[in-house]
């Protein structure tokens, strides 16, 4: 990356604000992503009930584990 700030030449008070304001936009992203993560829990545990799978599901690959493998 050739288009990194020269942050060693910004003032003291340029880089508080620059700091500031990047801390703001994280917790921003922060709370948008937990919002999206719980959308998607929400939205598969529906999937799962409209397509009868409802919480049993299980793990569909450990039946084939605790048989010792797939076979080859």
């Amino acid at each position: 990356m050739n288009d990194i700030p020269n942050f060693a030449a910004w003032s003291n008070e340029n880089l508080a604000s620059f700091a500031k304001d990047a801390y703001l936009r994280m917790q921003e992203q922060h709370e948008a992503i937990m919002q999206l993560q719980g959308d998607f829990k929400d939205a598969m545990v529906q999937l799962r009930n409209l397509t009868g799978d409802g919480l049993n599901m299980g793990n569909p690959v450990a039946p084939a584990l605790a048989k010792g493998g797939p076979s080859r």
